[in-house]
């Protein structure tokens, strides 16, 4: 219900009566359906799977202090994700980076924990620490050698329109550069694509800004600004 759009309760119960269908010709009903159910799921699942591994690990180590946060999966993960972003991009390989990391901040929480020939639920919870503080140093040191704006050109701003047709666990094809390069042909914007974001005028980003959502291949668009404008 609240938020930057505010939605009243008895209008959001209509708009889950009346069903998705309505999301295509309703900007309220398109917040609803497309934004925020969708988020709300996400967290749902999210949530789920973390009380999952905290449970599982807890089983494992019968430890019942430990989780993904204190055995220093969480900063492990988050490090490969970043990593696998700085390396590749944002794609699968970053995902299998971070599943990799995962496991190695497990694997090194254990064998710290270890040492001693001798586990104990506290020597557990401290290594995980040690291992978590390790591992978002190093994400601070990524994030401190990557500049996005080098790595990435500026192509890869253009297909954040085209997102929404691209699988969980799949990667921009060649018909998505067609789409993309056809929009930048219309809008005039051609000469922007191998410019940097931080590189072109307020008028050329409202462009770009356009052009993202027709990459979308919207049956509709409506919009008060550039800026402003909601897809469907």
């Amino acid at each position: 219900m609240t938020g930057r759009y505010l939605l009243p309760p008895d209008q959001i119960l209509d708009i889950i009566l009346n069903g998705k269908e309505a999301a295509a010709m309703n900007i309220d009903a398109s917040v609803v359906w497309n934004l925020r159910i969708p988020r709300i799921l996400l967290n749902i699942l999210v949530g789920g799977g973390l009380a999952i591994t905290g449970t599982v690990f807890q089983g494992i180590f019968r430890n019942p202090l430990v989780s993904p946060d204190i055995l220093g999966v969480s900063s492990g993960a988050a490090f490969g994700a970043a990593l696998g972003t700085l390396i590749s991009g944002i794609n699968i390989h970053a995902t299998a980076f971070a599943l990799v990391f995962g496991i190695i901040s497990v694997c090194l929480t254990y064998s710290l924990a270890r040492l001693r020939n001798e586990i104990t639920p506290h020597s557990l919870v401290l290594s995980g620490m040690i291992i978590s503080a390790i591992f978002s140093a190093l994400i601070s040191l990524t994030k401190y050698i990557a500049d996005p704006y080098d790595k990435l050109p500026a192509i890869t701003y253009w297909l954040m329109g085209q997102s929404r047709h691209i699988g969980t666990f799949s990667v921009p094809n060649d018909k998505d550069y067609e789409i993309v390069a056809n929009v930048l042909e219309k809008v005039g914007i051609s000469s922007l694509a191998s410019k940097k974001v931080t590189n072109i005028s307020g008028s050329q980003l409202q462009l770009v800004l356009i052009a993202r959502s027709l990459a979308n291949e919207p049956q509709l668009l409506v919009m008060d600004e550039p800026e402003s404008y909601f897809r469907f």
